[in-house]
């Protein structure tokens, strides 16, 4: 099962397969539960709805599809979580203890292959972004840095998309990466003094990655 534009099946050639481009993969466990007219327990369908509101960013992203919005009405008359449960969610979310870690843990674990460099790809999902960056400047490029030379990688960047109003971030090692970025997200702008751009618009980086191949194809 995979929801993006872009995937590999050939590792899994015996594999029966179903690809839909949606916002959440936990999307398409529930079109199968619908799909068999199988109810999941309140548990299951708690963990499916609060999957697809986080990856669809409360439903905000480009691509939540009809599917996303379909199956969180069906499963709203199985869970037993309120809009209070969710926002706690994406609070705790934004709890870091450990900025190196965290970051280290949302990076993409394959390179992405962007005009010739190894690219790594990291992406945090919180609340009071611009404040987080502010604070801490130093230990967010260091860790930037640790990790691209940990995963080998040629440049690395991270987006950082704030829950709350709905902003993406982002931050660039490398300047060919950052105007290829550019040319695909056209309202990025950086701020006088400031390190990292920011548009006013949600960016997942599922959606950045096939922005930048649709370009190249």
């Amino acid at each position: 099962i995979d929801h993006r534009q872009f995937y590999n099946i050939t590792k899994f050639k015996n594999a029966l397969t179903w690809i839909e481009q949606t916002g959440s993969a936990a999307t398409l466990i529930g079109l199968l539960y619908r799909n068999i007219n199988q109810i999941p327990t309140t548990l299951t369908a708690n963990l499916i709805y609060l999957a697809i509101m986080s990856n669809t960013i409360r439903c905000k992203s480009h691509n939540t599809t009809k599917y996303d919005l379909s199956i969180l009405n069906w499963l709203s008359t199985i869970i037993n979580i309120n809009d209070e449960f969710v926002n706690q969610m994406f609070k705790e979310k934004s709890i870091i203890n450990n900025i190196y870690k965290v970051i280290d843990e949302d990076t993409i674990t394959k390179l992405e292959i962007i005009h010739n460099k190894k690219t790594a790809i990291s992406q945090l999902e919180i609340i009071n972004v611009e404040e987080f960056l502010q604070k801490n400047k130093l230990i967010i490029l260091d860790s930037l840095d640790v990790v691209k030379q940990n995963r080998q990688a040629d440049s690395i960047f991270i987006n950082l998309i704030d829950t709350i109003t709905g902003k993406t971030y982002f931050i660039f090692s490398d300047q060919i990466i950052e105007e290829i970025v550019k040319s695909v997200i056209h309202n990025i702008v950086k701020k006088k003094n400031n390190y990292y751009y920011q548009c006013d618009d949600i960016f997942l980086r599922k959606e950045i990655i096939a922005l930048i191949m649709n370009k190249n194809n």
